[in-house]
This record gives C-alpha cells, sequence and structure tokens, in this order.
C-alpha cells in the first residue's frame, strides 16, 4: 500500500513540475528579432534604425538582406516597400549583405517545412507543435549562430 502511494505521489509531482514548466515557459517572454547581438557597422552619417534598417545623413537608406538575390526581384520589391512606407525616393536604397547573426535566420521555413504534420492537419496538435517549435529555433538561433572559424593545422 505505501509502495503506491509513492508512486502515486512521485506521479503527480512529476506532472505538476512539467506543467508548471511549461506554464512558465511559455509566458516567458520571447526574444526581439530586430536588433542584432553585435550593432551594424555604420558609416559616418548613418544612424541604425534597427538591424535591418540604417539611414543616412545624405538621405540614403540601407537595407539589410539576409540572403541572396537569385533573380527573383526580392530585393527590388523589398526596396520599393521601404521606399513607400519612409516616403523615400526609390533611388535612394542601397543594400548590404547582412552578417552573420541570429536574427537574420529564416525561421520560418524551418517551421513551415515541419515533416511531422500534412497540409491536412489543421488541428490543435499541429499549433502547438509549430509554437513550441518556433520557440525553440528562435531561443536556440539567436543564442548559438557564431561564424565557423577553420581549425588551425598543427
Amino acid at each position: 500500500m505505501a509502495k503506491s502511494k509513492r508512486r502515486r505521489r512521485f506521479i503527480l509531482g512529476s506532472l505538476g513540475a512539467v506543467g508548471a514548466l511549461a506554464i512558465g515557459w511559455a509566458a516567458w517572454p520571447s526574444r526581439q528579432r530586430l536588433i542584432p547581438g553585435k550593432p551594424l557597422a555604420l558609416a559616418p552619417g548613418q544612424s541604425a534604425l534597427n538591424g535591418w534598417v540604417k539611414v543616412g545623413t545624405d538621405n540614403t537608406i540601407t537595407l539589410m538582406l539576409a540572403a541572396a538575390e537569385m533573380g527573383q526581384g526580392a530585393s527590388t520589391g523589398l526596396a520599393a516597400l521601404l521606399a513607400e512606407e519612409m516616403d523615400a525616393d526609390f533611388a535612394q536604397v542601397r543594400f548590404e549583405q547582412a552578417g552573420y547573426d541570429g536574427i537574420y535566420t529564416n525561421q520560418a521555413m524551418i517551421i513551415e517545412n515541419n515533416p511531422m504534420f500534412t497540409e491536412e492537419d489543421q488541428g490543435l496538435a499541429k499549433r502547438a507543435t509549430r509554437r513550441v517549435l518556433s520557440r525553440v529555433l528562435r531561443e536556440s538561433l539567436v543564442r548559438c549562430v557564431r561564424p565557423v572559424r577553420p581549425r588551425a593545422r598543427c
């Protein structure tokens, strides 16, 4: 009889601890995705609005691109949107390749191509899995993304 009470107490205690951790982790504010770990390199007369946009005193706007332009027109579309939102001339928008930082990773692609569910699955399990996966990626990529340095040869 005493053995079953200890087992129940252990199971209920474990469930309580896991539940408390899950609720605490879900309530914890997520990491921001606008400011990089290292500040952007600024030329004289430039100021960074966030990790993606720099504005110069000569009215030029520099947009950080995290992916390479391969003919799809994504950089032109981004430049047009940015110029429209900032009421700037389209010719004043410049591009710069983004550095190696966790805010420039493509987490949406990893989450959307999750092989656990098909396109027809729209239930609670899929939504919960996507939320947990996005949270794990956001936390791990912001902390762990570092450039790979070649090892010195002996």
